[in-house]
């Protein structure tokens, strides 16, 4: 995550650098600039579970979230800045195995994603866009399932009799940087939450967000 985050702030640092450059030209930049886009999207995300409670913590790996969805990118004035939105159905799950058992955690939900992002143009046919901001997810469906010797049994992990009772909204940040090659989009990115999913104690799903993207 801190490469990621150094490698953005990098990104920002340089853009920042040739902001001036580019904000003295606008009627070039008006002409050659980024007018924006709409693109859909598909993303894997390697994803942690990590909880803290009383000053210990643990981090919990081998999640898996898949998302499909939308985003537009619109310009704001004059400047190479946009302002990113969209929406994304996603699938979160884990498996583990034990002496003929198994148990699979599921989730699916959605997510409202907002960034600031700013056009780097590299050449002709590939630019480079920086991005952070927040998002909002919301879980409709998470359920914990048991298998062992051909009998399931399957709970309802946002029940607090039947599970663990944690908290279908939370709201998160993320950071990254997305290029735009040959008419193609490639991503990655590092999102976390910003409120906790369970009420008694700090639990949250941190991703890297590795997404392909196709602009119409």
């Amino acid at each position: 995550m801190k490469k990621i985050v150094i490698l953005v702030a990098a990104c920002f640092l340089a853009i920042a650098a040739n902001a001036q450059i580019v904000s003295s030209s606008s009627n070039t930049y008006i002409k050659t600039g980024d007018s924006g886009f709409s693109a859909l999207w598909l993303s894997y995300m390697p994803t942690t579970f990590k909880t803290s409670y009383n000053g210990s913590s643990h981090s919990e790996s081998g999640y898996n979230t898949f998302a499909l969805g939308y985003t537009h990118a619109a310009p704001m004035s004059a400047a190479p800045i946009l302002i990113e939105y969209g929406a994304f159905a996603e699938y979160t799950t884990k498996t583990e195995k034990s002496h003929g058992a198994s148990s699979t955690v599921s989730l699916i939900g959605a997510k409202v994603p907002v960034s600031a992002m700013y056009a780097f143009p590299l050449s002709d046919n590939v630019t480079l866009y920086p991005y952070a901001g927040v998002n909002a997810r919301f879980y409709v469906i998470g359920k914990e399932t048991y298998k062992y010797e051909g009998d399931s049994e399957s709970y309802n992990i946002f029940d607090d009799e039947e599970g663990d009772g944690i908290r279908r909204f939370a709201l998160g940040y993320q950071i990254g940087v997305k290029a735009k090659v040959s008419g193609f989009f490639v991503g990655l990115g590092y999102e976390d939450m910003i409120t906790s999913l369970d009420p008694d104690y700090t639990a949250k799903l941190n991703m890297i967000n590795i997404s392909v993207g196709i602009p119409f």
